[in-house]
């Protein structure tokens, strides 16, 4: 079953970015490269080393904090911030793909569908430990903006955009 609200990579291609935020889509990015254009604010593969940058930084003080003696209700604290630390990083990794997506469908070139598949491989491993971790302390649930939010299923959505990347022409 397909979830109301996922956007898959392929979403991601051509999605508006936030207006004034010099940003461009990853298909917008990939023609303004093709055409030698340049000077571009930041770029979506900034955005994705920025996402990873603040993940690991992220992932680096919990595996600090929990050397330490701490409470229960510091343990999820960590748990939910190592959770953001994963879902950032597939995020980091998705709009990378976009990248690459946008670069192979707007050359042919096939080495641009194979690192694609192997960043989005990468994205469905830090999703599957996102899933992993809220899966333990939180329970599937419908919200009003986000519709059902259930990381099983989710997972489903992003086993199904990998295929999807992998299956390219």
């Amino acid at each position: 079953a397909h979830i109301d609200g996922f956007r898959d990579v392929f979403d991601f291609l051509s999605n508006p970015t936030l207006q004034d935020s010099g940003v461009l889509n990853p298909r917008e990015y990939v023609g303004a490269l093709r055409q030698m254009r340049s000077g571009f604010d930041k770029t979506p593969l900034d955005v994705a080393d920025n996402l990873l940058q603040h993940a690991d930084g992220a992932m680096q003080k919990v595996e600090i904090l929990r050397k330490g003696n701490f409470s229960k209700s510091l343990e999820y604290t960590l748990s939910d911030i190592e959770s953001m630390s994963w879902l950032g990083r597939y995020y980091s990794n998705k709009i990378s793909a976009a990248v690459e997506i946008a670069w192979f469908q707007q050359t042919g070139y096939p080495h641009h569908k194979n690192n694609a598949i192997e960043i989005m491989e990468t994205a469905l491993k830090c999703w599957k430990e996102y899933a992993r971790i809220c899966n333990t302390h939180y329970y599937p649930q419908h919200l009003a903006r986000t519709k059902t939010l259930d990381w099983d299923l989710l997972t489903k959505e992003v086993e199904k955009e990998v295929r999807l990347v992998r299956q390219m022409d």
